[in-house]
């Protein structure tokens, strides 16, 4: 999926583009807030991609951390979250 937005962030113009790739595989690399691997499947993946990339851009509400904004999701799916390095959105 490609989408193009153009849109305003701080009364700037911005123009966007963003490329999603799905493939269907897992991370099997990320670190839990217990130091521990954690699950991180293809629905997580995307879901990382929309809502610590996209969204924050597209809807002004950039926190600066992406893994923040994913561990929200995380949350509300009852999965382990991630340990919040620096990962900007």
């Amino acid at each position: 999926m490609t989408t193009r937005e153009d849109f305003l962030v701080n009364n700037k113009e911005v123009i966007s583009e963003f490329n999603i790739y799905i493939t269907g595989n897992s991370n099997e690399t990320l670190i839990g807030k217990n130091g521990k691997k954690i699950e991180d499947g293809s629905e997580l993946i995307l879901g990382h991609d929309f809502f610590a990339h996209i969204f924050p851009v597209l809807f002004g509400s950039i926190t600066g951390n992406g893994i923040k904004n994913e561990n929200i999701l995380r949350r509300e799916l009852g999965k382990e979250e991630r340990k919040e390095d620096e990962h900007p959105e």
